[in-house]
């Protein structure tokens, strides 16, 4: 699901199986779901300018795929955030200039975008 943008230097909100995100023209933060006590050691993120991989040392990845646009991937920082009821894995990049635009999700995708 998208939230429609209405001026140029708003933030969009978007949600997919399993993580969602907030994204301005210059920065996106992503959201990926984790269990309760997960702790940052078991947790491998993997950033390069064009890919994302996350996942848990005892499963199978979160995510991994190509990202929608660059990102400066030795700028990018991540974390574990929420509370124990809802924890996350946060990850932050900045967006190359050349790819200094609303993206309306995290990675390629092959078919139309359509609103919730």
């Amino acid at each position: 699901r998208i939230r429609k943008m209405t001026s140029r230097n708003q933030r969009i909100d978007g949600k997919a199986k399993g993580y969602k995100w907030h994204e301005t023209e210059q920065m996106i933060d992503i959201y990926f779901e984790i269990p309760a006590g997960t702790k940052a050691k078991s947790v491998k993120c993997d950033v390069g300018v064009q890919s994302l991989s996350v996942a848990l040392q005892e499963g199978a990845p979160l995510a991994e795929g190509k990202l929608a646009g660059s990102v400066y991937a030795s700028e990018s920082v991540w974390g574990i955030t929420g509370d124990e009821k809802e924890p996350a894995v946060h990850i932050s990049l900045r967006k190359k200039p050349t790819d200094q635009r609303i993206w309306a999700t995290v990675f390629e995708m092959s078919g139309p975008l359509t609103d919730a």
